[in-house]
């Protein structure tokens, strides 16, 4: 039971918890990336990809349709909730002439991310649903180098849907969280698939990319657990999207760039602290000079 001399302080304290814990939350995913994981909240971290969605080289009766290719990608973002241990990223695309955030993954920019447009088709182009053919979009993370802040040092997670399909893993489109086979770049060197202790999947996508999700989010578990990785001092990311057999535009490519440490962004920042204490403060001399008047 709380005292009601200490209420007003009590239910302080308690909204500061809450203002750390607004801070902290996991990303609820819904498909559009530029929602969910907004500029404004603190914990947010985004990366530029490309400049404009002409950057991946489409055709031109792209251009001419007002289509956007889901390779082109905008941005990058990325969250950590050091309450769950969990890192959540989104590519962002651009939109289109409707407004519309491209398909992930719809080569074209058709609206179908499964089916090649006429033009795509006459071109010799290939558009697999569900991601698949050579399809991939995935990050490949790294840790800090000790000897060298300034580098990445050796990668050793590779996250996303593999252009590989053998590499494939268990969720959605063959999402998978692997270690790395090795080769350079992201879309082939996903390895053995990695799992927890009771041998289910470490991460998982939230969507197969559509006109209603039109994002590719995807969150890791357990992600401070990962060996070389350490959130509360940085590390490294790389990512790719795109696929051999479409024909009618490139891919798109963002080479290691630095994650700055997460655990900052997990704290309210000094004003946030002053501000709920004088607060706290604030009412607790009301109710004193209250009481004194009713003694």
């Amino acid at each position: 039971m709380i005292r009601p001399r200490l209420l007003p302080l009590s239910l302080a304290a308690l909204a500061l918890l809450g203002a750390r814990t607004a801070l902290a939350d996991p990303i609820k995913f819904t498909g559009y990336v530029e929602n969910d994981f907004s500029t404004t909240d603190p914990n947010v971290a985004v990366f530029n990809v490309l400049n404009s969605p002409l950057d991946v080289g489409p055709s031109q009766f792209m251009i001419n349709n007002g289509w956007v290719s889901g390779w082109a990608i905008k941005d990058i973002r990325v969250s950590y909730d050091s309450k769950s241990d969990t890192l959540s990223v989104g590519f962002d695309t651009f939109k289109n002439a409707q407004g519309q955030p491209a398909i992930v993954g719809d080569a074209d920019g058709n609206g179908d991310p499964g089916g090649a447009s006429p033009q795509m088709a006459k071109a010799g182009g290939i558009d697999s649903p569900h991601l698949g053919g050579s399809k991939s979009v995935g990050i490949a993370l790294a840790g800090v180098n000790s000897a060298d802040p300034s580098q990445p040092g050796p990668t050793v997670l590779v996250a996303g849907v593999p252009a590989d399909k053998s590499t494939a893993g268990p969720g959605i489109d063959g999402f998978t969280v692997s270690l790395p086979k090795g080769n350079s770049g992201v879309a082939y060197n996903f390895g053995k698939s990695l799992t927890n202790a009771s041998g289910n999947p470490v991460g998982q996508l939230a969507f197969d990319p559509s006109s209603a999700h039109p994002g590719f989010e995807f969150s890791i578990n357990n992600f401070s657990k990962v060996s070389g990785i350490d959130p509360a001092k940085g590390f490294w990311m790389e990512a790719f999207a795109g696929a051999a057999e479409d024909v009618v535009v490139g891919s798109a490519g963002m080479p290691f760039v630095r994650i700055p440490a997460f655990d900052a962004q997990n704290v309210p920042e000094p004003a946030t602290i002053l501000a709920w204490s004088l607060v706290a403060a604030a009412a607790g001399l009301r109710y004193r000079r209250r009481a004194s008047v009713v003694g």
